[in-house]
């Protein structure tokens, strides 16, 4: 008798469970997104669940930030070659042997 009745409730919490791990399912393939650095890729989660809607809100706004520290670390490497190449340029012309300096090597 316990078995049948299990049995029966099985078809119920597989229903009730079901959008639970779709949501998640859906956030672990986004949060896959951030580690590859698919930022661009990266899309809110749309569900019921009002947590896993939070949880995928973070996401997305975690994954703008990084985007962001990413392409200012690129543009601070950027700026201190630069500089670094200039100063070196600058310094070139106050001596003799090597008036190029680093505009050849651009």
């Amino acid at each position: 008798m316990t078995g049948a009745v299990l049995l029966l409730l099985v078809p119920f919490a597989w229903w009730f469970g079901s959008p639970i791990v779709r949501a998640i399912t859906s956030l672990k393939e986004e949060t896959k997104k951030v580690k590859e650095r698919r930022f661009d890729e990266i899309q809110l989660v749309d569900t019921r669940i009002k947590e896993i809607w939070q949880l995928s809100n973070s996401v997305l706004d975690m994954s703008k930030d990084i985007k962001k520290h990413q392409q200012d670390q690129n543009d601070f490497i950027e700026a201190f070659i630069r500089l670094t190449a200039q100063a070196i340029d600058d310094k070139s012309l106050t001596l003799p042997d090597t008036v190029t300096g680093c505009r050849n090597w651009a």
